[in-house]
């Protein structure tokens, strides 16, 4: 079962990268090649919006990342380079006020068009959970927005998105909020007339492929094979997370996650706290930790001190430098979810 499962991904990727490869010979022999003058520039905020839009349109722009690799955009702080990067770019890819509350002031002084990811029109957000009570806030939220802007700011902030505070802000684990992003910088490209509409159609198509190929990949993993060959069902796939910062990622993989170690990546765990988890985990039979590279292993030892169990060091951020385009940053993931539910205890 296990050599087919793996034979199913070869033949998938193999499919997709051939289709690939043919638009990429349609788009350089039907197209004219790309002009001498200065190439368009992108700022975005994360290295996984990089992945993303180098993806899309690398060979025709050129995409920087504001944050440095393994700094959370909650402790960034800018510098007078990343100032006069912003202003040179041609647009901005943000994660919006709450993420990065430190772009504010400087889009109230510096006119580069921006486009706020994480509300644009359409994009599926989901609710932070209680730590109590965690089964009580699985319902998403959907931004609504009656105007034309489309997630756009024209020089223009209205303050704070009207849910952001209480909703998770890793959005982009969302593979749907990936198809809406790359639709929204298409049109943007074409209105703008930053890139003739023939190359963004095609690069657009591109990546429908990719997209297309890398959800495979998920419902593939969604209907593997645990050790003994036997299905596993969502209910089977019990995982426990370090913190709440994987939920959009659980529901691509169907994961079935009974709680968070902690609210805060950077908080203890008290001992009434240790022992509910010690009992959790004995219960359910949890033996799936997501954790991230700054998640605290010694407290996971102590809550698993009876118990073996293996731990999904998920990376969500792209910190790794190996990977290096958005079809690797995705496959990583899924292989390493994958590979902790999948592992039983001897």
């Amino acid at each position: 079962m296990k050599y087919y499962y793996r034979f199913r991904l070869g033949r998938i990727i193999l499919v997709a990268r051939t289709i690939l490869l043919l638009l990429g010979c349609l788009l350089s022999t039907s197209l004219p090649a790309k002009s001498d003058k200065a190439p368009l520039t992108i700022v975005v905020s994360i290295k996984p919006i990089k992945l993303l839009m180098q993806s899309f349109i690398g060979e025709h722009a050129q995409v920087i990342q504001l944050i440095p690799d393994g700094l959370s955009p909650h402790d960034f702080q800018l510098k007078l380079s990343d100032l006069r990067k912003i202003k040179n770019s041609d647009f901005v890819i943000w994660l919006g006020p709450s993420a990065e509350p430190y772009l504010v002031k400087v889009f109230h002084q510096i006119s580069t068009p921006r486009i706020d990811a994480f509300n644009l029109q359409g994009i599926h957000h989901l609710p932070y959970r209680n730590l109590n009570q965690w089964q009580s806030s699985s319902e998403p939220l959907q931004h609504s927005d009656d105007s034309n802007d489309h997630g756009h700011d024209h020089g223009h902030n209205h303050g704070h998105s009207h849910h952001a505070v209480h909703t998770d802000l890793h959005f982009w684990l969302n593979f749907g909020n990936n198809r809406i992003l790359i639709d929204e910088v298409a049109r943007y490209l074409i209105q703008r007339n930053l890139m003739p509409e023939e190359i963004v159609k095609i690069k657009r198509q591109q990546m429908q492929v990719q997209f297309d190929s890398i959800e495979q990949l998920l419902l593939s993993s969604n209907n593997g094979f645990s050790n003994n060959g036997v299905s596993k069902n969502q209910q089977d796939r019990k995982v426990l997370a370090y913190h709440d910062a994987f939920q959009y990622l659980e529901k691509e993989l169907k994961l079935n996650n009974f709680g968070a170690v902690v609210a805060d990546i950077e908080a203890g765990v008290g001992l009434k706290r240790l022992m509910k988890l010690k009992r959790l985990v004995e219960k359910e039979n949890i033996s799936c930790v997501l954790t991230t590279s700054t998640s605290n292993h010694k407290t996971l030892k102590k809550i698993f001190s009876h118990f073996s169990y293996q731990s999904a060091n998920v990376d969500i951020l792209a910190v790794n430098p190996k990977l290096d385009t958005f079809e690797k940053y995705w496959l990583d993931m899924i292989k390493e979810v994958t590979r902790c539910v999948e592992w039983e205890r001897p």
